[in-house]
């Protein structure tokens, strides 16, 4: 186990430490904020859409992965310059808009989780633990190099769960990869949780247990569905082939859309969505078919599965209402592809990463250098 301790002078002192962000006040009507925007549509029964910033420094992926402190700082990784980043709300609006470099020389840095004890951090061929003022290197040989960046991270039940994609679609596949591995917190004790997965982007905690999603070739028809999956230790997902019993997804997603960010939904800002778990599509590049960008809420029923879309969203032009999932095609929504396609959309911009804190506000970051935060009206 490797220690690194920062100097105090250039990065926040403690992950509990750090100013606090100013508490969020009465909010000014959507129309008031001054980052508000009338594009892309989004259902404005419930929905204001807000610029937090921008940034033109390391696009497309200026921040990828993203997770809130509970004082309302957030944290985004900037992979391709090895960097952590801390925002602070400097305005006193509750959005954090204010930038800080607070680590470097990072590997690749692609994923957070923030826990009891720090800000867990995945990236190349490590998993570090930032706090007070400390960055540990917990793992420094996941599998890694080609192929696939390091995909989600959680902690549950005081261990450690990692994504590792594989490092190719069209190669002979490296065993190591492809698979979903588990650690104590100390970094000890690696196993193997899970196989037979193709890019493991996302991991998250659902009804109290881990959920991880799966993104399949774009290009590739073998292989229809995305796959937001629950996850069950020593299961076979199937990919490349399926040789004994695998897993099947519990939510298909029509192959393209490309499932990047996992939550499930808590806070008090928006009841209508608590209880469900968010996707967050980045959007197709290599499909015949516009699919996405998408936020989705998906409502695990005891039959079926309800799915609706945040953005985009406007029933003026394309009349889009909660709908059950098709289980044979997966999740395919014709209006919000329509309103990508008139522009309504995020669409050429692909989403990447998605925090919610603790009032239940929703931020997530877009390819084109842009943090956007979804609040209350």
């Amino acid at each position: 186990m490797l220690i690194i301790v920062l100097s105090m002078w250039v990065f926040p002192a403690s992950l509990t430490t750090i100013a606090q962000d100013s508490p969020s006040a009465d909010l000014q009507p959507c129309g008031e904020r001054p980052g508000t925007i009338t594009l892309p549509r989004i259902n404005y029964n419930y929905y204001c859409l807000e610029t937090i910033t921008q940034t033109d420094v390391g696009r497309p992926f200026a921040y990828t992965a993203l997770a809130f402190a509970e004082n309302g700082s957030l944290y985004a990784t900037r992979p391709l310059q090895g960097q952590l980043i801390h925002l602070a709300d400097a305005e006193g609006d509750g959005l954090p808009e204010s930038e800080q470099v607070i680590l470097s020389d990072l590997d690749r840095p692609n994923a957070l989780f923030m826990a009891e004890d720090g800000l867990y951090i995945a990236g190349g061929a490590h998993i570090y633990r930032y706090a007070d003022g400390e960055l540990t290197t917990l793992v420094d040989d996941l599998p890694s190099g080609t192929g696939y960046w390091t995909g989600g991270l959680v902690v549950h039940d005081e261990r450690l769960y990692v994504g590792i994609g594989v490092n190719c679609d069209d190669c002979s596949l490296d065993p190591d990869r492809g698979v979903i591995l588990s650690y104590a917190l100390d970094g000890r004790d690696r196993q193997v949780v899970a196989t037979g997965l193709h890019q493991p982007a996302a991991l998250a905690i659902f009804r109290g247990d881990v959920w991880f999603t799966d993104i399949m070739p774009a290009d590739d028809v073998q292989y229809p569905h995305d796959e937001v999956n629950r996850l069950v230790v020593g299961a076979d997902y199937g990919y490349p082939t399926c040789a004994n019993e695998c897993e099947p997804p519990l939510i298909p997603i029509a192959r393209g859309y490309a499932p990047v960010a996992l939550l499930a939904y808590e806070g008090d800002a928006f009841p209508n969505l608590e209880g469900q778990l968010l996707a967050l599509l980045a959007g197709a590049e290599r499909t015949a078919q516009l699919r996405g960008p998408d936020l989705v809420g998906f409502d695990l029923e005891p039959e079926r599965i309800i799915a609706e879309a945040l953005f985009p969203y406007d029933p003026t032009v394309y009349v889009d209402t909660p709908f059950a999932i098709n289980m044979d095609t997966g999740y395919i929504n014709p209006a919000t592809n329509y309103l990508n396609q008139r522009g309504a959309g995020f669409w050429p911009q692909r989403l990447y990463g998605l925090a919610i804190n603790t009032q239940g506000w929703m931020v997530f970051s877009v390819s084109d250098g842009r943090l956007m935060a979804l609040r209350p009206r």
